[in-house]
């Protein structure tokens, strides 16, 4: 068994492969490759059985075309799927944990066969026990959270893409094909460290201000710089024209309480070491009652462009 102690979250890739049942090598390998060679099927075996850890100088274009089959082959094979797994889950996490572009090719498209409207075959969760789907929900969550603690301030500067936005847009990829947005939330939502406080408080700014006054992302000053707050509903896929998955767009209508942000405010200020960060988290406070319609209209509304196809905007 390879070495599987390095962590991408909480989650140790020799957790994940027992939870998933320690997949072996399959000893035969009959799936159709979608641009008709198998060799990377080969390559991807001999390096999840011996390599464990995922330096920056990886070739993704192996997990490219095992991707492309899984989307586009009309037969999975589950145990090279079973087997490959961690290989997979463990270049996504490198994507949004290394800050590096080399896998964003890759994760962009990680998501669609395990999507519910895959071109070939329904979601690949079908091959997979419930024991299984729960280990890559995990994965992936724990991924997310380690990437929300790693927030290195509260305010982003001015013509630069926002530091949350790749783990915002891998929490919509995740909320619109897996339904386990509840725990990945209760963990972000205690608040327990200060990128965790971060994080929440770069959402709720969404909620409460207008693009053009939110205190947190400057805003757009041309057209070719980054600028403003990011979406709520954004999402890390390629392609996507499917909402969140119902039980989440459920969960997050009960979560999205006044009260209960107002109280979150709080518990950020505990968090937070930065004078910079507590100064705006305070006046955010201060805020709070001001922005009170503008915060109700908006959390109406988020639902609502969560349960659209095609996402739309902020009616006002």
């Amino acid at each position: 068994m390879p070495d599987f102690d390095t962590v991408d979250g909480s989650v140790t890739h020799r957790e994940l492969w027992r939870e998933l049942g320690c997949p072996q090598r399959p000893k035969e390998i009959w799936q159709k490759p979608f641009e008709f060679d198998p060799a990377h099927y080969e390559r991807l075996c001999q390096r999840c059985a011996t390599d464990a850890r995922f330096p920056a100088n990886h070739d993704p274009v192996d997990l490219e075309s095992y991707l492309e089959d899984l989307t586009y082959v009309e037969e999975t094979q589950p145990d090279l799927l079973l087997f490959l797994l961690p290989l997979c889950l463990r270049a996504w996490s490198w994507n949004l944990l290394s800050g590096t572009e080399s896998f964003s090719y890759y994760a962009e498209e990680f998501w669609r066969p395990w999507s519910k409207g895959s071109p070939m075959h329904g979601s690949l969760f079908e091959l997979l026990s419930e024991k299984q789907r729960n280990a890559f929900e995990r994965y992936v969550s724990d991924a997310i959270i380690a990437a929300i603690d790693r927030a290195p301030a509260l305010k982003s500067g001015a013509g630069t893409e926002p530091d949350c936005g790749r783990w915002l847009s891998e929490l919509g990829s995740f909320s619109t094909v897996c339904p386990g947005l509840s725990q990945l939330w209760h963990t972000w939502w205690n608040l327990e460290t200060e990128g965790r406080a971060i994080g929440a408080l770069q959402y709720l700014s969404c909620l409460m201000y207008e693009d053009t006054t939110n205190p947190i992302f400057p805003p757009w000053k041309t057209p070719h710089r980054y600028g403003g707050p990011p979406y709520l509903w954004a999402n890390s896929m390629a392609v996507n024209d499917q909402p969140w998955d119902p039980e989440n767009v459920s969960f997050l209508k009960d979560v999205l309480v006044p009260t209960q942000l107002l109280s979150a405010i709080d518990r950020c200020l505990e968090r937070l070491t930065n004078a910079e960060d507590r100064k705006i988290a305070a006046q955010m406070k201060i805020d709070f009652a001001y922005q009170m319609t503008l915060l109700e209209l908006r959390i109406e509304q988020l639902p609502i462009i969560l349960s659209s196809a095609c996402h739309g905007k902020w009616i006002i």
